[in-house]
């Protein structure tokens, strides 16, 4: 067996064994590759392949799961060329990259663990000798002493300054700034320089605040260049403006989460909307005149010494409940009015019909009126007129009387003889929703008598 040891670098000579200062030893011998492409072959394993070439080597590794390449499987490399060797395993990983680039005089141990590799590199020992002459440093600001013996580095710029680029290789210090100023930046190749107070500096906002800051109040301006705090506002109540230059305050409304509230009266040009569904802007708001617009619904619950009024979805009627009461409908007009209702006392100033009739003929023709003015033609002896009105009912109340004032109502020349007047008139006849008859006991020399009717349901 030959070997040989050598001081730098490699000695290759054919045989069985190479052995490096330190002590490496490869018993596989030496595969020397001058190309720029390689395959690692499983005859490579415990050998030392040495590439040598001026331009990149490309190496490729088989996958870390292939034969002859699986754990324990250990390969040797070394470049001794100018150019760039680049390993590079299939599938596999080489110390977690996929690629291992050896540089020159640069070699590796290169360990399989049955999935990826691992490489131990190293820079090749012996590379060569020498004496530094000098030592400099180009770029500014910083300048080396004794660089021909024992070089030191020394910093300069001007004290208070910043250093910059003055050029994209070129350091250099800008001038002192003052305490408590701003920097504004010189751009590109120019020294940032003083910028000045602060208070000297035109902001979009106020630069200053004025006062004490208070906890749980809110900042506001208090002139056109000033901000302020409030004082501390009320939790759950609502902020109420103080106009120009003065604070914001709690206002009397109170929103805890579940009901608003206020302790003042509440004064609206426009309408109230209440009720679950409430009633749209649209159909609720035209005219001038404030309204009330509650949505239709069922009764709320009543409660004691407590009056509800609400809009009922059924009677489709203001109704109210009275301390707990039982809820009865708002009467409004006679429309509202109904079967159900009981008028304990009414105060009326005048009465009114929806239709009220006015006939001289005979029979008198009153359509649906419930009250008008007739006229009993002239006859002997129980003179009687049948006014046709289908407001009478079997148990209608119909009330007659009287009135010699009627004549330019009825266009007829009322009869005003006193004792005519003063006669009996009796209703002797009535057809339901058809008409009734009024009988005048006694004669109607001239003139008609004219009469007033009133039918009541």
């Amino acid at each position: 067996m030959s070997a040989q040891i050598q001081t730098g670098g490699l000695t290759e000579t054919p045989g069985a064994v190479i052995m490096t200062v330190g002590g490496g030893l490869f018993l596989g011998g030496l595969n020397a590759q001058t190309g720029t492409t390689y395959a690692m072959a499983t005859t490579d394993e415990n050998k030392l392949v040495t590439f040598n070439n001026s331009g990149a080597v490309a190496v490729s590794l088989s996958q870390a799961t292939t034969t002859g390449f699986t754990a324990g499987a250990v390969f040797y490399v070394f470049n001794i060329g100018t150019g760039t060797v680049t390993i590079t395993p299939a599938t596999s990983t080489i110390n977690g990259g996929s690629t291992l680039v050896l540089a020159t005089n640069q070699g590796a141990m290169i360990e399989s663990n049955g999935t990826n590799y691992a490489a131990w590199v190293s820079q090749a020992g012996g590379g060569g000798g020498g004496t530094v002459t000098s030592v400099g440093f180009t770029g500014g600001l910083i300048s080396v002493a004794n660089p021909t013996t024992t070089p030191a580095f020394t910093v300069a710029g001007t004290s208070g300054g910043i250093p910059y680029f003055a050029s994209s290789s070129t350091w250099a210090s800008s001038a002192a700034g003052t305490v408590g100023h701003l920097i504004l930046w010189g751009g590109a190749g120019s020294a940032p320089t003083d910028g000045g107070a602060p208070s000297a500096i035109a902001l979009a906002f106020p630069a200053t605040v004025s006062g004490t800051v208070n906890s749980g109040g809110i900042p506001y301006f208090n002139s056109t260049t000033q901000e302020s705090s409030s004082a501390a506002l009320t939790s759950n109540v609502l902020i109420k403006g103080g106009g120009a230059g003065a604070a914001p305050t709690s206002s009397s409304v109170t929103d805890n989460g579940t009901t608003v509230s206020t302790t003042e009266p509440v004064i609206t040009t426009s309408y109230v909307q209440t009720g679950a569904s409430p009633p749209s802007a649209t159909s609720c708001g035209a005219g001038t005149a404030g309204a009330y617009c509650p949505g239709e619904g069922t009764a709320p619950t009543g409660i004691a010494s407590v009056d509800e009024l609400y809009a009922d979805s059924t009677a489709h009627r203001f109704k109210m409940i009275n301390n707990n009461g039982t809820a009865t409908q708002v009467v409004a007009s006679g429309a509202d009015i109904n079967t159900s209702d009981q008028v304990i006392t009414s105060h009326f100033t005048s009465i009114g019909t929806n239709t009220n009739c006015s006939s001289s003929a005979s029979p008198a023709v009153c359509a649906a009126a419930p009250a008008g003015s007739v006229a009993i033609p002239t006859g002997t002896v129980s003179v009687t007129l049948q006014v046709n009105t289908t407001a009478v009912t079997a148990n209608s109340q119909i009330f007659v009387f009287p009135d010699d004032t009627l004549g330019t109502k009825l266009s007829v020349t009322c009869n005003s003889t006193l004792s005519t007047l003063v006669g009996g008139l009796a209703i002797t006849a009535r057809s339901a929703g058809a008409s009734f008859t009024i009988t005048y006991n006694g004669t109607i020399a001239t003139n008609p008598l004219c009469v007033g009717f009133l039918i009541t349901n």
